[in-house]
């Protein structure tokens, strides 16, 4: 009987010792798994913080801003979080390092261990990439569970390389806007369009590279007062036709040229159109008249300055 005895005594602790052989053999393991567990721990703030900037246009006004807060490093705690075999507690982080945009004209991207913002610039894509550079931090204790009991293994405490990921965002179109300026003014019989650039009548924003216009129909220019006409104006994506309204007005004088050298008899009226090189004419199209401050039969022989005044 005492024989028997010691031979079950003997068994029961050879089991227990590979029992707790198993406990060891296990532990290098941990460490991979805690990346994972890194990587689930800051997921959902990371994902909330990339639904954000996915799910929220940039207004097309220039300078527009949109952001988000989020816990500094996207740090989060876990208390016996399971993963494989083993259990978790303790922290992750998830530290931004870079931050880029595909087209910072349209976007810029800035960014701090709590917040990122993206502003809107004078570009005009529809789409802007947004890449993010990361790696992950962690602290854990960890257990793992052997036979339905929990074992203490070695702590994890380490970092990994650098992740990436990417955030599409949509931006709101500029458009392109042409407005006619309400001070418009052409002169009466004058408006020559390819004189005078249509870019001048308006003021326009909104553009995709550089305005081209051209004349649709030519304002009435024969007439004082209000008129309008049609201009098309154009970027690299859009054509707008825009009506401008002008004011036909009348500045400018006659227009004569004197003979030089003018020669007349001593004593003799002249007709003062005769004077000139040619018939002098004003953008009316009517008669200019020709005004004398002085008598020419009074006029002495020799050279004498004489003035003429135009007059529409």
């Amino acid at each position: 009987m005492n024989q028997t005895k010691k031979i079950g005594l003997t068994l029961f602790f050879v089991l227990f010792f590979c029992c707790s052989f198993s406990t060891d053999s296990y532990a290098s393991d941990s460490g991979s798994t805690a990346r994972e567990v890194a990587q689930d721990v800051t997921e959902s703030q990371w994902q909330m913080m990339k639904d954000y900037f996915s799910q929220t246009p940039v207004a097309a006004t220039e300078g527009y801003t949109i952001g988000t807060d989020f816990s500094p490093d996207f740090e989060q705690s876990c208390q016996y979080h399971e993963r494989n075999e083993y259990n978790y507690t303790g922290s992750a982080k998830r530290i931004i390092t870079k931050i880029t945009s595909s087209d910072p004209d349209t976007l810029e991207v800035s960014y701090s261990n709590h917040t990122i913002q993206m502003k809107r610039g004078k570009g005009n894509n529809d789409h802007v990439l947004v890449t993010i550079e990361y790696h992950l931090e962690w602290s854990f204790r960890v257990q793992e569970k052997v036979l339905g009991t929990c074992w203490s293994v070695n702590d994890q405490i380490g970092s990994t390389g650098t992740f990436t990921d990417s955030i599409d965002v949509t931006v709101e179109q500029i458009q392109f806007t042409v407005t006619p300026k309400s001070t418009n003014r052409i002169e009466l019989n004058l408006y020559d369009p390819k004189k005078i650039d249509p870019l001048t009548f308006v003021d326009y924003s909104g553009n995709t590279g550089p305005v081209t216009s051209y004349m649709q129909e030519k304002p009435d220019d024969s007439k004082l007062g209000a008129t309008q006409g049609k201009f098309v104006f154009s970027d690299t994506k859009y054509t707008q036709a825009v009506v401008i309204p002008f004011t036909v007005v009348d500045t400018t004088p006659p227009t004569g040229r004197l003979k030089d050298p003018l020669t007349m008899e001593l004593g003799t009226l002249p007709n003062l159109v005769d004077l000139f090189d040619y018939e002098p004419y004003d953008n009316d199209w009517q008669t200019v008249d020709i005004l004398s401050s002085f008598d020419f039969k009074q006029l002495k022989k020799g050279t004498q300055p004489i003035q003429l005044i135009l007059e529409d």
